[in-house]
């Protein structure tokens, strides 16, 4: 149509990127993260104390992924990024605390499954740091308290989903798409079934 507008509009941007780039934390506390990361992927099998089996790479990558956004949300909180020289900076029961204070208010104080996560890791990682009696027995009671409830049934989003079977419609059109696709394979491409 030559009596088309020519303007583009240009839609709002309403990503709020919380995730600090790993490059803006200092060199030491990525360092220790890659020392933890190395220990929990090789762990020592004669350990008294200790994990002795290793960790899959899909978790190591979720761990990691984890305490570089819990370290973004303190920054957020206002701790200074140069304060941030290890993990055990982070498991600092005060630290923790602000950080989850962080993430909640995003939340409206409601604790959902990401934050109930951390606050199980942060638990997890104080006794993998060796912290203090009192640090683990404080960060026990933060993760309690912000356990989340297990996932009963399905969830919202898939429950949507399957609501479109309900539909004779839909069911018809599922059950005849092997018919419809052999009968008009696509041009141009060979097909050994048809």
């Amino acid at each position: 149509m030559t009596d088309w507008p020519k303007t583009i509009l240009q839609l709002e941007n309403r990503q709020n990127i919380i995730k600090l780039p790993e490059a803006a934390f200092r060199a030491e506390f990525l360092q220790n993260l890659e020392k933890l990361m190395s220990h929990l992927a090789n762990p020592d099998p004669l350990a008294k104390d200790g994990r002795t089996r290793a960790l899959r790479p899909a978790t190591l990558f979720q761990y990691r992924r984890q305490i570089i956004r819990f370290a973004s949300e303190l920054v957020h909180a206002g701790v200074p990024i140069n304060k941030i020289v290890s993990i055990a900076a982070l498991l600092v029961s005060k630290t923790a605390e602000r950080g989850l204070r962080q993430m909640l208010s995003s939340t409206g104080n409601k604790t959902v499954k990401m934050i109930s996560e951390v606050a199980a890791l942060l638990h997890n990682l104080s006794r993998i740091a060796g912290q203090t009696e009192e640090t683990r027995k404080k960060l026990t009671v933060t993760a309690a308290r912000l356990a989340s409830a297990p996932q009963r049934g399905m969830t919202g989003k898939n429950r949507n989903r399957l609501r479109n079977l309900q539909n004779d419609k839909s069911i018809q059109s599922l059950l005849h798409l092997p018919d419809r696709l052999f009968s008009h394979p696509p041009s141009g491409r060979a097909n050994a079934f048809t």
